[in-house]
């Protein structure tokens, strides 16, 4: 078996960011802080790799109206 290396990230949050990452860590029912934001990361990563394909993120409401979801983050620059 081979030892796995680890490293230990420290960082401060606000008392708004603890609320967004618990809020976040209720939705998506994770198990802790360190589960919730590896979660969130492979979903942004996800994502990002599709638009960065050209894809758009889109979702169908209760109504089945189709709306386009536009993440500035994971937007692709426009080609000048």
């Amino acid at each position: 078996m081979t030892a796995v290396a680890t490293k230990r990230q420290n960082f401060n949050i606000t008392p708004e960011q603890e609320a967004e990452i618990s809020w976040l860590r209720d939705a998506l029912g994770a198990s802790s802080v360190k589960d919730t934001v590896l979660r969130a990361v492979r979903i942004a990563a996800v994502l990002s790799r599709e638009t960065q394909q050209g894809g758009q993120l889109v979702l169908r409401t209760a109504t089945g109206e189709i709306v386009r979801i536009v993440i500035p983050e994971l937007e692709r620059p426009a080609d000048d």
